[in-house]
């Protein structure tokens, strides 16, 4: 099960308070991880991603897809998802 994490802050230390959270929660995705921070500085989040192996046809290339947090910086946008 994956695990994801968030933080509005007008501290500095955000994005390092949510890597923290993410440590915690290591053992809920051990695949692979990801962070994403605002360009000012105020929205943090991040996630912990379980592998779930799709041996078909249609899960082959996948794992650039799947990649977390998804960032569209020209829209000042992001998402998170499990």
């Amino acid at each position: 099960m994956c695990g994801i994490a968030g933080l509005i802050t007008s501290s500095p230390a955000g994005s390092a308070a949510v890597a923290a959270m993410l440590a915690v929660q290591a053992h809920r995705g051990p695949d692979g991880s990801g962070q994403w921070s605002s360009s000012d500085g105020r929205v943090h989040l991040g996630h912990r991603r379980l592998a779930i192996l799709d041996r078909s046809a249609r899960g082959v290339g996948c794992e650039r897809r799947l990649k977390r947090p998804k960032d569209r910086p020209q829209r000042r946008e992001a998402l998170l998802c499990s």
